[in-house]
């Protein structure tokens, strides 16, 4: 996943990184779900702030094994929209770069 992760997220453009679903906004601040690694890969939440070029990644899912979900509830979407939203603006976040290859968190 990790290797996905920074396929569809580091140097790409706006338009290659919010391509997906969006679950609620406009082309500029939305939440979309995207597909990693094709069908039956992982899913991921997230919100892009297009005008800043931030994206703020806010859930990742297995589509199948032990841990798998086939979707996430309308209620746990919008519990997932209120909790990052709130993160976003008490400045309660990891940033996430790419060193060697890795991801890294600080």
């Amino acid at each position: 996943m990790e290797g996905e992760i920074i396929q569809s997220f580091f140097n790409k453009s706006d338009d290659e990184i919010s391509h997906g679903i969006t679950i609620v906004g406009n082309k500029n601040r939305r939440v979309v779900k995207k597909r990693l690694a094709g069908r039956g890969g992982f899913r991921i939440y997230f919100f892009a702030y297009i005008v800043d070029s931030k994206v703020y990644l806010s859930y990742v899912y297995p589509k199948t094994g032990p841990q798998g979900k086939a979707s996430l509830s309308k209620q746990f979407e919008t519990m997932l929209i209120s909790e990052t939203a709130d993160a976003i603006i008490a400045d309660q976040l990891f940033l996430m770069s790419v060193k060697d290859g890795k991801l890294h968190f600080k």
